[in-house]
């Protein structure tokens, strides 16, 4: 269902069970992963590479979720983080800046 709701901004997954609903293969390919805390990247015994070697699982797939899932984690994390997050950027962002003027 789509509502548009003048002045909303965004719609966004918060919480990482509503990530999980939405990619139940991805989900039931981790469990078979070797390590537990697999990220999927370039463990050993990884069942959701394997899956997407043999074309099982499709590459734009698998983005959507990690993209999803980090939007998730972004949403998770309290304003005093984001804040803290932010600031740093824009330390970042002004030495870089003024490196340039150099």
């Amino acid at each position: 269902m789509l509502i548009d709701t003048p002045g909303m901004r965004e719609l966004g997954v918060i919480g990482g069970d509503g990530v999980e609903a939405g990619f139940e293969e991805l989900a039931g390919l981790a469990a078979q992963c070797r390590y537990a805390d697999c990220s999927h990247r370039h463990e050993p015994g990884c069942a959701v590479r394997a899956a997407m070697e043999r074309g099982d699982l499709s590459e734009d797939r698998f983005a959507s979720y990690l993209k999803l899932k980090k939007e998730s984690e972004h949403h998770e994390r309290s304003d005093l983080e984001r804040r803290q997050k932010d600031k740093a950027c824009g330390r970042f962002i002004k030495s870089v800046q003024k490196r340039m003027k150099e």
